[in-house]
């Protein structure tokens, strides 16, 4: 076997408590990880000209409640966002 899994084995059968709270701690640390992440992204600002669905003009982010429609209902959203936006521009064009 290698090093690090006779050194797993061996943890895990000597201290199977002490490996469970090194296990959790990573897990938390990995969580907390994302979590930055997500709120770092959740922050970028776009452009003002740059229409957005169910949002007010001149708004530069989206709401949580676009953002949870996205994940709920997202084919409601896509086709709202196709009748008021894609279909304004398609007939101001032609």
């Amino acid at each position: 076997m290698a090093p690090l899994q006779d050194f797993i084995k061996t943890l895990v059968s000597a201290h199977p408590i002490f490996f469970c709270l090194c296990l959790l701690l990573f897990l938390g640390v990995v969580n907390a990880m994302i979590a930055i992440f997500v709120a770092h992204l959740s922050t970028w600002e776009h452009p003002v000209e740059i229409p957005r669905i169910r949002e007010a003009k001149g708004k530069r982010t989206f709401s949580f409640r676009t953002r949870l429609a996205y994940h709920t209902d997202a084919k409601k959203l896509f086709q709202e966002a196709y009748e008021k936006v894609y279909t304004f521009f398609f007939r101001s064009f032609h």
